[in-house]
């Protein structure tokens, strides 16, 4: 019977002292109403939060407009322009990150900020990805959830390591940054017939449907 290995090769991360700050990062996804998002940011900086605000690369060129004029005026924001800055940079500068329906919320808890979702635009499918299902992220229903977890410190202390490593295997072992290294020497070791140097898993065809979208899989 044919063996397949699956893999991902994750983006590299620099995890920094996250704990420095308190401003809380929101990042925006391409579908969310802009309308909503405006005072979405609004009620939050109304509340006293220091924010920095992304929105998607993929972002129309009309809602960038709005967003670099309303937010513009407001000192308790800072802007962040995903062709311009890194995501490493951005995460870099907050202590929570608020997110949607995004692959942004792995990249967060990899950097060692805490991820909350919370949909800002009601989306086909809620929690795709299964984070806030895996506990990698924390779950708020209002921008008042925000504040109070915000608030109490809630997740002050960083994502919960066991559910960044149901995403990527290699979460702080030493292959972490090294998964292409890591597949090279799995396909070496399969050609050769040597012991691999992951865990080998049996799956059933009937298990692959149940998998988060394999794109986010950090290791093999």
């Amino acid at each position: 019977m044919p063996k397949v290995l699956l893999t991902g090769q994750k983006k590299h991360l620099a995890r920094t002292d996250s704990n420095q700050t308190k401003t809380i990062g929101i990042a925006l996804n391409a579908l969310d109403n802009a309308t909503a998002a405006i005072q979405f940011v609004k009620e939050l900086v109304k509340a006293g939060q220091e924010l920095r605000v992304r929105w998607h690369p993929g972002q129309s060129e009309r809602d960038i407009q709005r967003y670099m004029t309303v937010f513009g005026d407001i000192p308790q924001v800072a802007l962040s322009n995903p062709k311009i800055e890194p995501v490493s940079d951005f995460m870099a500068q907050a202590r929570w990150l608020v997110a949607g329906n995004s692959s942004i919320h792995l990249e967060a808890a990899l950097a060692g900020v805490t991820p909350i979702y919370y949909e800002l635009t009601p989306p086909d499918t809620t929690d795709y990805y299964g984070y806030v299902r895996h506990g990698l992220a924390k779950p708020a229903n209002s921008p008042d959830d925000i504040l109070k977890m915000v608030k109490a410190g809630d997740g002050a202390e960083g994502p919960d390591f066991e559910a960044v490593r149901y995403y990527s295997a290699t979460y702080l072992t030493d292959w972490d940054g090294r998964e292409g290294e890591l597949v090279a020497e799995c396909l070496v070791g399969v050609f050769r017939g040597d012991v691999l140097p992951v865990e080998i898993v049996e799956i059933q065809t009937s298990q692959l449907r149940k998998l988060p979208s394999l794109q986010t899989r950090g290791a093999p």
